[in-house]
């Protein structure tokens, strides 16, 4: 019976004891606690709050009406400052005992509700580290936050930095040890959620970063109304100077993570992985570099963490870079991203749908140094980069004269790798990288380029002519037509290249380039345009095989009439280069065109009925240059007199030609020039008032072209050449003809840039008048500045009857006789000349006609005969003639003529 009443006593006065003894602690806790906290607080800050709910039982701890503040005299030396107000604080499920006993905080939960901590930036930073001796551990199985509220300050203490507004936050399975403490993250969890109604924050002194929403778990994540915006005018902002890069401007509807796994490995590495990553209605806006950081940089890797994201999409969104590019109605996939360390970024494909796409062309944004590109550790792969039906607009920078450029654009680039560099390159960031990709495909209906469409491109011999190193197996471009307005139009447009290589120190390398059977037509410009000297290039551009199909062109003047068509037009080019002195040159090269016409201002039309260039032989068949109006017209339209000309020939070849275009000349040679059956026809109108300027000798003309010209030989065969001349008191037209007429020309060159020469001479054969041989030599070099020449031929057989259709409609004279042989040796200079006349003649005799009646005058016909020789008596009658003056104002076949009528007075008339 004792003994049962001691068990009751027991039983009863054990809990007794133990409610006594919650109560007297819940007691001292409330009561002694604050005064405890006060007494033994040692730290810099004061701790201060309003109740306090304590059971030992029931494992928990509740703190109401918290503060936190640093104590004044140590507001000068705080590491970390900061205050907080904190509505409650409760702590449920706490081993007391484990806790008392051992040190080691094991709770079911901790919820912190309605904090307001506040924090400030410290005027010195605190450089010292020291390694935590933590030897105890924290099991919390919930940590929560409610309403919180976060702000960071400047050490002003009202600048604010960042802030976090009702924020709401639990962690499951939280654990902090010793293993855990020296991690990046000092705790591990098994599970959380996270959301605020807003955050802010100060990223440089130029932007800042906004949310209204953000909403997170281990699985997912959802931010709205996200922006990155920059506060300062862009115009002001010189980011470099003070030590940082303006981000790109954000503003983002939507941003959402599925799937999502993060944290760090067991070698304390961060990893991120997502099934998806999803943008809604962003607008990026990318600002233009204009201050590139002069320090050198260290390469640093893209993405410096483990990442593996199945897919990544963007809808509804824009993207502009400033005044370069803008991308509107972006509906974007990229797919399989892997980045791992010390390998290479790994993307399975990137897909545009239906973009529309603003190119801003102006000279700022086409500068050949304008690639900045920082310098980066990891290769990165991209499978496939395709943007399906874009839309593609042009404009200037000012959005004026917006073009639609294409409607259905789209391109494909395939196996892409952007590869760094070692050695990295400050002053040409374009060198840093070389881009690899295995094809480029465009196909489309229409590029349509506006009339201000085409940059200015600032050239410079020290800066290269694509400032970024690609390397790419093959292009296909296949548009219906490609046009820029008033400028040119192509249709269709195939373009096939391989093997295509630049190097920003090397140039442009193409092992083949191809276009297809087209129809080109280039508009000529109504505006005059400032010729420019033309500036060299850094690099060359090598193209190994450049082809073109059969494509016909036209060239298209202001007024709608065509100035130049060329049918059927092909090329086959190999091993061409432009070097950097702008010359260009070829190994061997294959050209053909079916017809040729040219139209240009005047009187002339130009025509070719078939072109072609193979073997280093180019031949024209069918040439003629003839007059668009009638010999009649053109003397009416004379102020002075001008010859009126035609000429056929059924063909021109020219062997080995070599053309040159470099900055500052053009220059063309040849070993051979050979024109056939050519027909020339001069005809000449004494009735308009004489030119009276001075008429420069061929070796002036020569001496002075400005383009290089080396012709070692020109020759013409089986040609014919008709000169007409008529007078106002003439019947019809004099004629003097030159059949079967040949030439050769031998060193045939101008004087650009050149102090010497040998001598250029012809040596020409003719029937002339249909009946006598004519042969004549003639030289003069071009460099001797007297234009000093020598010209000496032979007539024989000549038919005096034959020279009627000449000087019977011009002189009003008809002569009768044979010329048995006429030698002439003449040489001068640009005043005079001299030499030596001959001839043989039978029976020559003249009769002079009436100019108003057409009748002959007898009688003074035979006057005139009594002053003849009438024959030589089978003596060649051979003589010095005197000096003859030089015209200015004619010609140096009139010049030639006049020693002819010299020798003649003084061999025919007997006075």
């Amino acid at each position: 019976m004792k003994f049962n009443r001691k068990i009751i006593y027991l039983l009863v006065g054990i809990p007794v004891f133990l409610f006594v003894f919650n109560l007297l602690l819940a007691n001292w806790a409330k009561n002694s606690f604050p005064k405890f906290i006060k007494e033994k607080n040692d730290t810099a800050y004061n701790f201060e709050f309003k109740d306090i709910d304590f059971s030992f039982f029931g494992q928990s701890l509740i703190i109401s009406d918290i503060s936190v503040f640093p104590k004044p005299d140590s507001v000068n030396h705080l590491k970390l400052d900061f205050s907080a107000d904190v509505k409650k604080i409760t702590i449920s499920g706490v081993d007391f005992i484990r806790l008392i006993s051992s040190s080691e905080l094991e709770a079911r939960k901790i919820q912190i509700i309605d904090p307001d901590i506040r924090y400030y930036k410290s005027e010195s930073a605190h450089q010292s580290k020291s390694k935590t001796e933590f030897q105890k551990s924290i099991h919390i199985s919930d940590f929560i936050i409610k309403d919180g509220d976060f702000h960071y300050f400047e050490p002003d203490r009202k600048s604010l930095i960042s802030s976090v507004d009702s924020l709401n936050l639990k962690i499951t399975g939280v654990k902090l040890d010793k293993q855990t403490i020296e991690k990046k993250i000092p705790f591990s969890f098994s599970d959380y959620e996270i959301g605020c109604n807003s955050f802010f924050w100060q990223i440089n002194p130029s932007q800042e970063m906004k949310s209204n929403r953000l909403k997170a778990d281990s699985r997912e994540f959802q931010l709205s109304g996200f922006t990155i915006r920059t506060t300062d005018s862009l115009a002001s902002v010189n980011s470099v100077e003070k030590g940082y890069r303006l981000l790109p401007a954000v503003d983002s509807k939507e941003f959402s993570i599925e799937k999502m796994d993060w944290g760090f490995s067991n070698q304390d590495e961060f990893y991120f992985k997502s099934s998806k990553i999803e943008f809604d209605s962003a607008l990026v806006r990318i600002p233009e570099n204009k201050n590139i950081t002069r320090k050198d940089k260290t390469a640093e890797r893209l993405i410096p963490f483990l990442l593996e994201v199945e897919k990544i999409s963007v809808k509804n969104s824009e993207i502009e870079v400033e005044n370069s590019v803008k991308v509107h109605e972006i509906d974007l996939e990229v797919s399989k991203i892997i980045n791992t360390k010390d390998k290479n970024l790994e993307i399975d494909s990137v897909f545009f749908n239906q973009p529309m796409i603003s190119l801003i062309l102006n000279q700022k944004s086409y500068r050949q140094d304008s690639v900045t590109v920082s310098p980066f550790k990891e290769n990165v792969n991209i499978g496939k980069l395709n943007i399906s039906h874009a839309k593609l607009k042009l404009s200037n920078q000012s959005a004026e004269a917006l073009t639609d450029a294409s409607e259905n654009l789209n391109l494909v680039l395939e196996q892409i790798s952007v590869i760094p560099k070692l050695n990295y390159n400050r002053k040409l960031k374009g060198d840093n990288f070389i881009i690899r990709l295995d094809k480029m495909s465009l196909e489309t209906d229409k590029i349509r380029i506006g009339e201000q469409g085409q940059p200015e491109f600032i050239k410079n011999s020290d800066k290269p002519l694509i400032p970024v190193n690609f390397e790419i197996g093959q292009i296909d471009f296949r548009v219906n037509s490609v046009e820029q307005i008033e400028r040119f139009a192509i249709s269709p447009v195939k373009l096939i290249g391989k093997k295509l290589r630049n190097d920003i120190d090397e140039g442009l390398k193409i092992s083949m380039l191809k276009l297809g059977k087209s129809e080109i037509t280039v508009f000529q410009s109504a505006k005059k345009k400032v010729k420019k000297a033309a500036k060299s290039l850094k690099n060359d551009v090598k193209i190994d095989l450049l082809e073109f199909e059969k494509s016909n062109f036209k060239l298209i003047e202001p007024n709608n009439k065509t100035l130049l068509s060329i049918n059927d037009l092909s090329l086959v080019v190999n091993g061409a280069e432009s070097n950097q002195n702008n010359r260009f040159s070829y190994k061997n090269a294959k050209i053909s065109a079916s017809a040729l016409k040219y139209h240009p201002k005047g009187i002339y039309d130009l025509t070719v009925a078939g072109l072609s260039y193979d073997q280093q032989i180019l031949k024209f068949s069918q040439f003629e240059m003839k007059p668009k109006i009638s010999k009649t017209q053109f003397v009416r339209s004379l102020r002075k007199q001008k010859d009126y000309y035609s000429i056929k020939a059924g063909g021109i070849s020219v062997q080995q030609p070599k053309i040159n275009f470099s900055a500052d000349n053009f220059s063309f040679s040849t070993p051979l020039v050979l024109l056939n059956s050519a027909d020339a026809y001069i005809y000449r109108s004494k009735i308009p008032p004489d030119d009276t300027s001075k008429k420069k000798m061929y070796s002036q003309l020569l001496r002075e072209m400005k383009i290089g010209l080396n012709v070692s030989k020109l020759s013409i065969r089986n040609s014919k050449l008709v000169y007409e001349e008529e007078t106002q008191t003439s019947k019809g037209a004099g004629k003097l003809t030159f059949n079967n007429f040949t030439a050769d020309i031998s060193n045939l060159s101008g004087g650009y840039k050149k102090s010497g020469m040998p001598n250029v001479e012809a040596v020409i054969s003719a029937n002339f008048m249909n009946d006598s041989k004519l042969k004549v030599n003639w030289s003069f070099n071009p460099m001797n500045r007297n234009e000093k020449f020598n010209i000496k031929g032979n007539i024989s057989n000549f038919d005096a009857a034959r020279m009627t259709p000449f000087v019977k409609p011009y002189l009003h004279a008809t002569a009768e006789g044979n010329v048995k042989e006429v030698d002439f040796n003449f040489s001068g200079n640009d005043v005079s000349a001299s030499g030596d006349f001959g001839i043989k003649y039978d029976d020559l005799k003249v009769t002079l006609y009436n100019p108003k009646t057409g009748n002959p005058r007898n009688v003074l016909s035979k006057i005139g005969n009594l002053a003849l020789k009438s024959n030589t008596r089978d003596e060649f009658n051979e003589v010095r003639i005197k000096e003859i003056e030089r015209k200015q104002d004619k010609s140096f076949f009139n010049f030639l003529w006049l020693c002819v009528q010299q020798g003649l007075k003084q061999t025919v008339l007997i006075i």
